[in-house]
C-alpha cells in the first residue's frame, strides 16, 4: 500500500480511535508535560492550557468565575479525591471537548505544538514514543495536505525542545 492510501484511509476522526485508559507503553520512553518546569520558567501552565482550547470553549470559560479563590471552593470533602488544579480542570475541558475536535491538531500544526496537544488530550499521562508518532500521524493525515512524520524526525524535535516543557518519564507498566 503505498504512503498515500496508507494516509487517506486513516481519513476518520483521529480522536476517536483512542480508549481512555489505553496509552500504549511499549518498548522505549515515554513522554508528559512537566509542570515543574513551567514553575521554574514563571510560566502559567494554566494559561499555556487554556490557549490550546477551542475558540468555544475559551469563550465560555472566560465568561465564567475562574479565579483560583473560586477553583479552591470547589475543594473536595475529607476523605475524597484531591481537588484538581486549574491546569489540570483546564486539560480535562480541552480533553474532553476540544482535542476530539477535526481542527484540534492539523497537518499545518508544528510538530513539537501537536505534541503538546496530545500530550494535553491524552490528560498528561506518560505516553509511548511509538504512541505519540501514530497519534500525530492520524492527525496529521487528515485534510488537503497530509503528511507523516518519521520517528527520527519527532526523536529529533523532542531531544531539541526548550520551550514547551516536556520531559521524558518513566513509562508506568
Amino acid at each position: 500500500m503505498s504512503t498515500r492510501a496508507a494516509l487517506s484511509s486513516r481519513n476518520r476522526h483521529p480522536a476517536s480511535s483512542l480508549s481512555e485508559s489505553a496509552l500504549p507503553t511499549a518498548q522505549g520512553p515515554s513522554y508528559a508535560i512537566d509542570p515543574t518546569w513551567y514553575e521554574q520558567q514563571k510560566v502559567s501552565l494554566e494559561a499555556a492550557v487554556h490557549a490550546r482550547r477551542c475558540i468555544s470553549c475559551q469563550a465560555a470559560s472566560n465568561k465564567k468565575d475562574t479565579t483560583p479563590a473560586s477553583r479552591s471552593s470547589r475543594a473536595p470533602a475529607k476523605g475524597k479525591t484531591p481537588a484538581l488544579s486549574g491546569w489540570q480542570l483546564e486539560m480535562r475541558a480541552l480533553s474532553e471537548d476540544c482535542a476530539q475536535k477535526q481542527d484540534y491538531v492539523t497537518a499545518d500544526t508544528p510538530l513539537i505544538e501537536a505534541v503538546f496537544r496530545t500530550l494535553l488530550a491524552n490528560e498528561n499521562r506518560p505516553t509511548a514514543f511509538q504512541h505519540l508518532v501514530e497519534q500525530i500521524n492520524q492527525r496529521y493525515a487528515v485534510g488537503e495536505m497530509p503528511k507523516d512524520v518519521a520517528p527520527s524526525t519527532l526523536e529529533r524535535v523532542l531531544a531539541r525542545q526548550r520551550t514547551y516543557g516536556i520531559k521524558q518519564v518513566e513509562s508506568s507498566e
